[in-house]
């Protein structure tokens, strides 16, 4: 779960940056905006607002060494910098440093108690260590500091989950949904119904996906493409509730928007089974197995 922040201070001691490409950029030359960084650097080399954004640029292209070095530099000029903390926290993790990266976070938390944040960051690194007691006290700190951020009570359900405490984690999404709305509103009622059905509970599942699915429908008019995951996903509620008709309608449906993902023919396959359909269950048997090759 990569996030960005906002600089909490302004170089305005500094001499000013030229226009250069965001690191994000889809376009953007890697190589070349590095090379330019550099020579400006050089000319510049107190400018903590260009190793900033070159160590951007290196962890765009594998650099992580560099992104590293680049940030360090950033903190040791302008130690408010809270972008440079996570940023170089994300680079040691990429790298598998997870001690300099909890450090790092650990050193800017203590700077700036108050920022959710760099908590939820070090959350993120706790999960990749697997040490969930972790990362669920650093996600209610984040939650306490900023109780209106969705991403935080999503990011905290899945620890409740990998901790197998379903109820938590679905109170968790009961908060997402809430807080969540716009085309990002039907992800979050299949994700939640995703946790229903992990627990077996096939009639909230089924809620949560047909909610899904008609809030993606309203969503495709402003360029949301149809997902076939949502319609998949309420095919194994109905599969769960022996609702095996609507099932294969749905299964159907999902292959129909994306017709090379074999677990789809894998329940389709099943729910022609329970309907007794032989020929069209082996058949669609068939189909996935060809597609796993």
């Amino acid at each position: 779960m990569n996030k960005i922040f906002i600089l909490l201070c302004c170089f305005a001691a500094l001499l000013p940056l030229p226009a250069f490409a965001q690191a994000d950029d889809e376009d953007v030359d890697l190589v070349k905006e590095i090379e330019t960084l550099t020579a400006y650097i050089a000319k510049h080399p107190k400018d903590a607002a260009a190793y900033l954004k070159r160590g951007g640029f290196y962890s765009e292209s594998g650099e992580y060494d560099a992104a590293v070095s680049d940030y360090n530099r950033v903190i040791d000029m302008s130690p408010n910098t809270v972008e440079a903390y996570v940023k170089c926290s994300e680079a040691l993790v990429q790298l598998e440093d997870y001690i300099m990266a909890h450090l790092t976070l650990a050193q800017a938390i203590q700077l700036f108690p108050k920022q959710a944040e760099l908590y939820a960051a070090r959350a993120d690194i706790s999960i990749a260590k697997e040490d969930f007691v972790a990362a669920l006290v650093d996600y209610n700190a984040a939650i306490q500091l900023k109780p209106s951020e969705p991403d935080y009570f999503r990011a905290r359900a899945w620890v409740f989950v990998s901790m197998k405490n379903f109820k938590a984690a679905v109170a968790d999404y009961d908060r997402v949904v809430q807080l969540v709305g716009g085309n990002d509103a039907g992800l979050c009622y299949s994700e939640r119904g995703d946790l229903h059905l992990q627990q077996g509970d096939y009639k909230s599942a089924l809620a949560d996906f047909s909610e899904a699915i008609r809030l993606n429908a309203d969503a495709q008019r402003y360029g949301v493409e149809p997902s076939d995951t949502y319609y998949y996903l309420r095919g194994q509620a109905y599969m769960g509730l022996k609702n095996y008709r609507a099932a294969l309608e749905d299964f159907s449906k999902a292959i129909g928007m994306e017709p090379l993902v074999a677990e789809y023919y894998d329940y389709r396959s099943q729910a022609y089974e329970k309907l007794g359909q032989p020929a069209e269950a082996k058949k669609d048997a068939a189909k996935a197995r060809k597609l796993r090759r």
